[in-house]
């Protein structure tokens, strides 16, 4: 059974160990979401500072590390900059998700989902057009497409896929 725990100073190394393992799955995949070097090391400590950043474990080995996510509950800049939103209120952001075990990114976005209904906020994530198994996960749980929008480390210029959902 997998867990989630929140990530303390001292791990950020185990955080940048998780995005290079992501951006590698990525690749191999030819998805180029992450070959600007993203997460920074100096992101994941903002992260960590801020504490919303989870680190997902199997119960069984909880020293392993096996995947990811930011469940950020401030407003998000770039997020505030759009005009394509259809929800209004409080929202929590689910950025930098990695799983690298089959079946672990449906239960980091589950707790993220559940972490929002129990604040009384909504949901929202964005991906890039050729992440299609993130796309995929987020579909599957009902998330609506609002529009898409810049990402300044998206190397190859696209625009991100935005989504939200009232959980």
């Amino acid at each position: 059974m997998y867990k989630l725990r929140l990530a303390v100073a001292g791990e950020e190394n185990k955080a940048l160990k998780i995005g290079d393992e992501g951006r590698i799955i990525m690749q191999d995949r030819d998805n180029p979401q992450w070959d600007t070097g993203y997460p920074q090391l100096a992101l994941l400590i903002e992260d960590i500072k801020h504490s919303r950043l989870y680190f997902a474990y199997d119960e069984v080995d909880p020293l392993n590390i096996i995947g990811m996510a930011v469940f950020q509950k401030e407003k998000d800049s770039e997020y505030e900059k759009e005009n394509f939103w259809k929800l209004d209120g409080d929202y929590i952001c689910i950025h930098r998700l990695v799983s690298i075990k089959k079946g672990l990114g449906k239960f980091i976005l589950s707790e993220g989902l559940k972490l929002a209904k129990k604040e009384g906020k909504f949901v929202r994530i964005d991906t890039h057009p050729k992440n299609i198994p993130m796309q995929s996960l987020i579909r599957s749980f009902g998330f609506t497409v609002c529009g898409s929008f810049y990402q300044a480390e998206y190397i190859d210029g696209v625009d991100a896929i935005a989504f939200e959902i009232r959980p």
